[in-house]
């Protein structure tokens, strides 16, 4: 077993456990939730695979468990959503002395996360991630949020989870198209890090817990830096400022890291050119995004994506702040005119 420690010592902190196998990971998550009831929030394709044991491993260890089932989608990451789940919380007589338990990717971390930071004034909660973008990226950190108006996270909290448990089980029920998803988050690490994460993957198909033990930890290091996303935590949404607004464009039809690796890409273009990244290194990328087997052709979201931009967190008045790299491993922010982002997606 692996495990990263965000905030290690501090109030607040919390391990990330990685291990081959979930019965391996039983016995800290029964220790962790010992003497309380504990609330599955999971989605209705997990639900087939994964729920039932969970529920049993609980069950066995004297847990008093209740769940809601989330459909799948992106598009259920929303308001009506969130209400239900806070509704069934109440119905059954849950406080703070409890516990939320996210089974899922990362529409279940982001949603049941930010659903225990505003229960109550805030619950414990833990992440069981079962895909790879949520075990290298979302279930860890503490961004939770739901979707508003079709605007990627329009609303949510900085809330971190109490523990999370990462089994490479999980991954032996995901598709290839689901690992490539997975794969484009770990593409942001690489850009960041300028590691070669993902060669082993290219010639072989398989994601180790080494590989994602080395993305928490690299994510760890951005957000004890600056937990609220002011400044420095801003350079992991290298890739997200277009990749939102294409996975927007396209209905949801574009996975989130699909979206990201293309809006690595994009972003790497708009860098290049207003002279702030090297010629050169978009090809770079593209070449590292189609060996991982990830498209490399954002034309028919651009018009559509560039009313989103304008959305994008990270927008200050008419500037935006943007994440880039001069080159893989040195990666800096940004402010650019926002007119120029959007006149990019238009016409570059």
């Amino acid at each position: 077993m692996l495990s990263v420690e965000f905030f290690a010592g501090k109030p607040g902190g919390y391990r990330v456990l990685i291990g081959d196998r979930t019965d391996g990971l039983i016995p800290p998550l029964l220790s962790h939730i010992h003497g309380c009831k504990a609330f599955i929030v999971t989605d209705s394709t997990v639900e087939t695979l994964h729920f039932n044991k969970l529920r049993e491993y609980l069950s066995g260890g004297g847990i008093e468990t209740h769940s809601f089932i989330l459909p799948a989608g992106e598009q259920n990451k929303s308001i009506d959503q969130l209400k239900m789940i806070l509704e069934e919380l109440l119905k059954h007589s849950f406080d703070r002395d409890d516990i939320l338990i996210n089974l899922g990717g990362g529409v279940v971390s982001d949603i049941g996360g930010f659903a225990a930071s505003v229960y109550m004034r805030g619950i414990r909660y833990v992440n069981i991630p079962t895909s790879l973008l949520s075990m290298v990226d979302s279930s860890v950190g503490g961004k939770t949020g739901i979707d508003l108006c079709g605007v990627k996270n329009a609303v949510g909290a900085f809330f971190s989870p109490t523990l999370v448990i990462e089994s490479l089980e999980y991954l032996a029920t995901l598709s290839e198209s689901d690992i490539r998803c997975g794969v484009g988050e770990i593409i942001k690490y690489e850009m960041i890090s300028g590691l070669d994460l993902l060669g082993g993957y290219i010639g072989s198909g398989m994601i180790g817990k080494e590989v994602i033990a080395k993305c928490c930890s690299i994510k760890k290091e951005y957000v004890e830096a600056d937990l609220l996303d002011r400044g420095k935590r801003k350079i992991l949404n290298i890739g997200h400022t277009f990749g939102h607004a294409f996975e927007a464009a396209s209905g949801f039809a574009l996975s989130h890291g699909e979206a990201v690796a293309l809006g690595i890409i994009a972003e790497t273009r708009f860098g290049e050119s207003i002279g702030a990244v090297p010629e050169g290194l978009s090809d770079a990328v593209i070449k590292r995004v189609s060996d991982c087997g990830l498209v490399t052709d954002y034309s028919s979201y651009k018009e559509a994506a560039s009313v989103f931009i304008e959305h994008d967190k990270k927008r200050n008045g008419d500037l935006i702040a943007i994440p880039f790299c001069s080159s893989f491993g040195s990666p800096f922010i940004e402010q650019v005119r926002l007119l120029d982002a959007v006149s990019f997606l238009k016409n570059g």
